[in-house]
């Protein structure tokens, strides 16, 4: 099992204790409330991006992405899947 699997549970608590503070920072706020506070919504945008970077290492760990080839001059674009055809 790789490393990342093994750590998949870590990434999932990062996702949800992001979530907790969102909900706490903006708990009985409204629109407006929000748009006004600086300081909250500089929290919620951080804790989004936190949210977003445990997913992206989450969805590395369940997902493994494919080897890709190397740009050549057959094949110009390094992000071609070596899978395709040339």
């Amino acid at each position: 099992m790789s490393r990342d699997k093994l750590r998949l549970p870590e990434y999932l608590q990062h996702i949800l204790d992001a979530i907790g503070r969102i909900d706490r920072y903006t708990k009985g706020m409204d629109k407006r409330a929000f748009e006004s506070d600086e300081l909250v919504r500089d929290a919620v945008i951080r804790n989004i991006e936190i949210t977003g970077i445990a997913a992206r290492f989450e969805d590395a760990a369940v997902w493994p992405r494919p080897l890709r080839s190397q740009p050549s001059r057959n094949n110009p674009s390094p992000h071609a899947s070596q899978y395709s055809a040339h």
